[in-house]
Formats: C-alpha cells, sequence, structure tokens
C-alpha cells in the first residue's frame, strides 16, 4: 500500500475535488480501490468459484461481479463517511476529509458518486444472472440481495 499513499493523499492526486469528470482521477481511484475493497471481495468470490469446479468464463463473472460490488462498496462507504454522523455510522466519521484522502465523493462528489454505485451495482447483478442461469448459484441467492443492499446503505 506504500506505493499508492502518495496517490490516496488528496494533495498530491490529480483529482479537484470540486465534483469535476476528471477521467485520470477516476482511473487512478479505481485502480486503487481494485488493490483494495474489490480485490479482497473478488478472491472469495473467484476462489470459492474454482473450488466449485466453475469454467473458466464463468469465473470471468464472478470476478467481474466481484470487482463491481467491491468498487460499489467502498463508494458508499466512502459517502456516507461525508453524509452520516458517527452516531449513525457506528465508527468515526469524516476521517478520509480529514485525512484529505482522494475518495470517489471529493473528487465527483455526491451526487456523481451516487450514480455510479448504483451502476455498479446493476453491472454486478447483470453478472450474477448469468451465473446463477447456469446453475451455480444454489444456496446462495442472498448474494443479490446483499448486492442491492450495498446501494441501498446510502
Amino acid at each position: 500500500m506504500v506505493g499508492h499513499a502518495g496517490w490516496h493523499d488528496r494533495r498530491t492526486s490529480r483529482g479537484s475535488g470540486s465534483g469535476a469528470n476528471n477521467a485520470d482521477g477516476q482511473r487512478c481511484w479505481s485502480i486503487f480501490i481494485a488493490r483494495k475493497t474489490a480485490a479482497l471481495i473478488t478472491a472469495s468470490l473467484v476462489s470459492g468459484g474454482i473450488y466449485a469446479g466453475a469454467k473458466e468464463s464463468e469465473v470471468k463473472k464472478l470476478r467481474a461481479f466481484g470487482r463491481s460490488i467491491g468498487l460499489a462498496f467502498q463508494i458508499v462507504d466512502d459517502v456516507l463517511d461525508v453524509t452520516q454522523t458517527s452516531e449513525q455510522l457506528g465508527k468515526t466519521a469524516g476521517k478520509d476529509t480529514a485525512a484529505q484522502k482522494a475518495t470517489y465523493p471529493a473528487l465527483f462528489g455526491i451526487e456523481e458518486s451516487a450514480r455510479k454505485a448504483d451502476a455498479l451495482v446493476s453491472a454486478a447483478l447483470r453478472n450474477w444472472k448469468v451465473w446463477r442461469k447456469g446453475g451455480h448459484a444454489e444456496g446462495v441467492g442472498s448474494v443479490s440481495g446483499g448486492a442491492e443492499e450495498v446501494s441501498g446503505r446510502r
């Protein structure tokens, strides 16, 4: 994570923090989070799929689902950090802003963050439906409900 610390500090990032659509900032943010939250979720899904004997095409769908849900989860978590109180969150609110972290809301604003999280959840659910059609989702129907809950946390 040390290699990403400079980017994650908004003072050294290209992001303006004004909500401007900054493609470089979005790309850097996605890379950083893909190696963090999304990577953890994706690893558990992909390893489970491989263990269950999934075909490469099915593992690809699990990977896409995990990445989308991981990115959406992080965006929503970052939005909540600036829109909720510590009491509502059950943890200290505003830590990312105080640390000047280049979060998605800091780079693109709350509304764009909400749109992006919703789009990522929709993409994840499309991949999940393909996975389920293959008959592999026995006993894990709550995954799609969990995906919808990610965007519903706002």
